[in-house]
């Protein structure tokens, strides 16, 4: 076993000697340590870019934090730009709404297209939904109860699409209800 481990050790040794050599010789061949990585990172089996991501999110500072919440940005802005296109069903203008369209309105068909379309905004709605110390409160007593009598919760699924859940939060509450119209 000990032999094992010494020939592990001189095989990273000599790949530090060599990568230190590398980084050496970058400007004799007028590339960056930044080219060699993105090229690199092409190369990368896709099994691994959760251990960079991960060695990256570990090592984390403001750059890399304003980096991930532009991308983030990025992709939820053109999740909610398509979401209030025509095309989805769910766009409507205040100025042309009536009465019978607000009453036809149907907040269950919204959220099976917002889930279908918009995934990330969808779990980002239900993310900051249960942050809402009331609704947390009623699912903690309710399933407290429920432990007490021996029953365990069922999770409510949404019309006929046993494979899409919608939030208890917004099943539940109006204010949530109307918090997500106003929203959208």
């Amino acid at each position: 076993m000990l032999s094992i481990i010494h020939l592990h050790s001189k095989i990273l040794q000599s790949l530090k000697d060599q990568i230190d050599d590398l980084i050496t010789s970058l400007p004799y061949h007028q590339t960056t340590l930044t080219e060699v990585i993105l090229i690199l990172l092409g190369q990368a089996d896709l099994d691994h870019w959760r251990d960079i991501l991960n060695f990256l999110y570990d090592r984390k500072g403001e750059m890399q934090i304003q980096w991930a919440n532009q991308v983030t940005t990025d992709i939820l802005q053109v999740e909610m730009s398509h979401l209030a296109s025509k095309e989805t069903g769910v766009h409507f203008l205040a100025k042309t709404t009536t009465e019978s369209k607000l009453k036809d309105f149907n907040i269950q068909e919204m959220a099976v297209t917002m889930q279908r379309v918009g995934s990330d905004v969808w779990q980002l709605f239900s993310k900051l939904l249960e942050v809402d110390p009331y609704v947390n409160y009623k699912r903690n007593w309710a399933r407290k109860k429920a432990e007490a009598i021996g029953k365990t919760r069922q999770k409510t699924t949404l019309l006929k699409h046993p494979d899409i859940l919608f939030p208890q939060q917004i099943q539940r509450s109006n204010h949530h209800r109307h918090l997500v119209l106003n929203i959208l």
